[in-house]
């Protein structure tokens, strides 16, 4: 394994836990650190990790020093205090400059004009009477006229119960 991804729901972790030779990379995405356990099953704490001689210094991932640790924004701070964790000479935070965090998805409207059906924007719009037939399956730009009545609009992401 070259890279590892580490879920939100981890809270603790053995020491050890990790020795692959080949790692290159380690992501987790837990906002607040994990605990390292000691192999009896006693917490450790930063004290212990940095007090033990050389020789019995325990090792918590195998080649911490070597390799970058991506942590969520706004917690690389923790992680650097946190027993274990902060043999890591490398902290990232990621999510701060990426491109996926300023988008913005703005859902399409749906009203009724004039007696018409409107989506706003250029979607996928499909149109149902209340007995769950389709009436109309196509672009938000071309919805026909359709008879007085109650109808579900799909439009993109977005769903509305109308009345003309």
């Amino acid at each position: 394994m070259t890279e590892i991804v580490l879920p939100d729901s981890l809270h603790s972790v053995q020491e050890r836990c990790i020795t692959a030779l080949a790692l290159q990379k380690l992501t987790l995405k837990s906002k607040t650190p994990p605990v390292f356990y000691k192999e009896n099953g006693d917490k450790y704490t930063l004290e212990e990790i940095e007090n033990a001689s050389s020789y019995s210094k325990p090792y918590i991932i195998y080649n911490a020093d070597k390799i970058p640790l991506f942590v969520p924004r706004g917690t690389a701070e923790a992680y650097r205090n946190a027993p274990g964790w902060h043999q890591f000479k490398e902290i990232i935070e990621y999510g701060e400059n990426s491109a996926v965090d300023d988008i913005s998805i703005t859902a399409p409207t749906v009203t009724v004009e004039g007696g018409r059906i409107v989506v706003s924007g250029s979607v996928p719009v499909m149109i149902f009477n209340l007995s769950g037939t389709m009436l109309y399956n196509g672009n938000s730009d071309n919805i026909p006229a359709i008879p007085k009545g109650l109808y579900i609009v799909k439009a993109a992401a977005t769903t509305a119960k109308i009345s003309l």
